[in-house]
């Protein structure tokens, strides 16, 4: 099964400033979402039917959705219901556009991440119980810094307490260290300790690579020619590093296995020491 990383739109219904996609300024590992649009040079949002036309080509397809926020397009629901039988959805949303959330398809959605963001909370508890009532896969996602942590711990009760596992996020921000400060580190441990009594209901992300463990992949997929990101506007990237460091090389079509069978020589913004056969770009295009 093809996996695909898809994102539907950039734009967004909320403005966290702890948002982990895009840094505050340029650096060395991450750009601006301004300056990233204008090196890349993206284009319209293509239409859903154009989009189903496109992930025809890959089926059966494993459509993995983020953002921007991916209710945002509005017609995803018609989308979601034309990717194929065989094919599978999952999706990371903050899950507060009610009229989007009741026309979402339950069939073949593997997974709801909610992304819990300290908005509206009667309208995200009402849209996870739609979700529930659908008999989606619901897990919701808790960003906890310095300044939310006692809310973020009384909302991480509260949700297990209504059925829903739950995902600790600590802030992973460039420029930010919770060791730096005594006050910071007992946060720290007060994150670790309501996974340890949580019984498996709660878990902590400690790593931006964590992300992709709790996907049961063990190695990185991104050079295995079955994996990659496509863009609003069709532009397809090998992964998610190439996209949020403005990388341009990292734009493919498809892929060529490396006879050399080494490790992607490609800069990455998380540590990479997996040893698998990977892939070169051929040549730079849309889908």
């Amino acid at each position: 099964m093809n996996k695909i990383i898809f994102i539907p739109t950039w734009r967004c219904n909320l403005k966290c400033e702890y948002c982990d996609y895009f840094v505050n300024s340029e650096s060395a590992k991450g750009y601006t979402l301004s300056a990233f649009k204008k090196d890349i040079k993206i284009g319209p949002e293509l239409t859903w039917i154009e989009w189903v036309e496109h992930l025809s080509k890959y089926q059966p397809l494993l459509l993995e959705m983020t953002g921007g926020e991916p209710t945002v397009y509005k017609d995803l629901p018609k989308l979601l219901k034309h990717i194929g039988v065989e094919s599978r959805w999952a999706i990371t949303s903050n899950t507060l556009l009610t009229e989007q959330i009741e026309q979402m398809p339950a069939e073949n959605c593997l997974a709801w991440t909610a992304s819990y963001h300290y908005h509206s909370d009667d309208k995200f508890m009402r849209n996870l119980k739609i979700l529930k009532d659908k008999g989606i896969n619901v897990r919701v996602t808790i960003v906890i810094t310095p300044e939310n942590y006692q809310k973020g711990f009384v909302k991480t009760v509260e949700y297990m307490n209504e059925g829903f596992g739950i995902n600790i996020h600590p802030l992973l921000k460039q420029g930010f260290d919770w060791n730096s400060k005594k006050e910071d580190k007992a946060i720290w441990q007060g994150m670790v300790e309501l996974e340890q009594a949580s019984h498996g209901i709660v878990t902590m992300i400690k790593e931006i690579s964590d992300h992709w463990k709790a996907e049961h992949y063990p190695v990185c997929q991104a050079g295995t020619g079955k994996y990659f990101m496509a863009m609003p506007d069709g532009q397809v990237f090998r992964c998610y590093s190439q996209i949020l460091t403005g990388k341009k090389e990292g734009m493919i079509e498809t892929f060529v296995p490396n006879v050399s069978n080494e490790a992607c020589n490609m800069d990455c913004m998380f540590p990479c020491d997996r040893e698998i056969a990977r892939t070169t770009p051929r040549k730079v295009v849309s889908i």
